[in-house]
């Protein structure tokens, strides 16, 4: 959603991608000893994958690593934010406390209070 212009023939899609965004903010403020991430998947190199010929494939080994990573409390400045799971984890640690503190990662109607 994040990433690409809604269509006509995307709409349902990208309305239910901004509810489960929406439905994670909430589920955070609610929760706030939770730690909930929107994560952007990308496209991972799979069987199913295989059929299609998408260029830029990621490796599940990159997925793993990543999500693993992202449960441990070095990813704690992550919480309620939007990330994908292709990022090296290096830019986004260099940048931990301006991340943290602010509106970067995080997916708003800006100007629109929710």
């Amino acid at each position: 959603m994040v990433h690409l212009r809604p269509i006509a023939q995307g709409l349902a899609y990208t309305a239910v991608k901004a509810a489960v965004l929406e439905i994670s903010g909430y589920m955070q403020d609610d929760n706030p000893e939770w730690h909930v991430v929107q994560i952007q998947p990308g496209v991972v190199r799979t069987e199913l994958n295989a059929r299609f010929d998408i260029v830029g494939q990621d490796d599940p080994s990159l997925a793993a690593h990543f999500y693993v990573w992202l449960a441990s409390l070095e990813a704690d400045f992550l919480n309620d934010k939007f990330v994908w799971m292709n990022w090296d984890v290096d830019g986004p640690k260099a940048r931990a406390d301006e991340i943290e503190d602010s509106l970067i990662l995080k997916v708003i109607l800006n100007g629109v209070p929710m």
